[in-house]
């Protein structure tokens, strides 16, 4: 059965067939990294974000950093129009965690044609608007990003050593079994939002 489990978490770990790695990059705040990224393009629309992956590099990180994290991202690339019109999904997407991440965690964004799939550390826990993706992959490649160096990974700009470098790291990271686990229980308690937008730039 552990065989099984871990050849499972193996061919799970690669590519969809269906999507291009187009880079990968650093999220840091501050020079301190918090997740390496994967971006995903369609292979016959390579202009479409078709799957995000995040691979925790921090040893933990707490439910609310996460928020404060991806508030910061998001305000500094879109407007307010934006926040309105995904209130709700950002809500749900700050307070998807019932449990603070570590490191090798993977969340895994992915569209499909009727929702953008979340999937963390394997197991699907939300699904949103086929667009959304799209929201959060301009948080980091738009025209104005909180990471300029992330985008640079992001969009297969880096130097070819650095390049490879971040890969073979980004490869290398993988949860365990008993963490897959223990975030697989999330799914039985039900998602506490965070109160409200209130502490968002934007608001």
């Amino acid at each position: 059965m552990r065989f099984l489990l871990l050849s499972l978490l193996f061919f799970l770990s690669f590519p969809a067939s269906a999507a291009n790695l187009q880079g990968v990059g650093v999220f840091e705040t501050l020079n301190k990294p918090w997740f390496m990224v994967g971006l995903y393009v369609d292979k016959n629309q390579p202009q479409e974000v078709s799957r995000l992956e995040f691979r925790v590099v921090e040893q933990r990180i707490s439910q609310q950093r996460f928020r404060q994290l991806w508030v910061e991202a998001l305000a500094v690339a879109h407007e307010d129009s934006t926040w309105k019109k995904y209130e709700e999904e950002f809500e749900q997407f700050f307070s998807i965690l019932q449990g603070p991440l570590k490191a090798n965690d993977h969340l895994e964004l992915e569209r499909s044609s009727s929702a953008t799939v979340l999937k963390i550390n394997l197991r699907e826990h939300a699904q949103f608007s086929p667009d959304f993706i799209e929201v959060l992959a301009t948080s980091m490649i738009g025209k104005i990003v909180l990471s300029p160096q992330l985008k640079t990974g992001l969009l297969g700009e880096l130097p070819r050593k650095e390049a490879n470098q971040l890969l073979r790291s980004f490869e290398r990271m993988s949860p365990s079994l008993g963490r897959i686990a223990e975030t697989s229980r999330w799914l039985r308690t039900p998602t506490t939002a965070v109160n409200n937008l209130a502490s968002t730039p934007n608001s």
